[in-house]
């Protein structure tokens, strides 16, 4: 069953890769949605698809750049029916 999770993360975030690494997740894992960067230095994300794939792309996140993330927010949301792919936003 497809969800959708809008994310918050802090820490040094901005200019290190984190959202084009997100994008790629996104693709591997077979999820869409998109994410930003915010002008107060944090990265918002709207990621949507099966549960344990966001887990999954999670965790990589986690993994990758736990030294850079000081924290994050995953809330559940509804999905939204028209978006199908991933996009980096600006």
């Amino acid at each position: 069953m497809e969800k959708a999770y809008h994310f918050y993360f802090k820490g040094m975030v901005q200019g290190v890769g984190f959202r084009y690494t997100v994008k790629m997740a996104a693709f591997r894992y077979g999820l869409s949605g998109w994410v930003r960067n915010l002008s107060d230095g944090r990265v918002e994300a709207f990621i949507q698809g099966d549960k344990t794939d966001v887990l999954e792309l999670l965790d990589d996140l986690k993994s990758r750049f736990g030294g850079y993330i000081r924290e994050y927010t995953m809330n559940e949301t509804p999905a939204v029916a028209a978006l199908d792919d991933f996009e980096i936003r600006f």
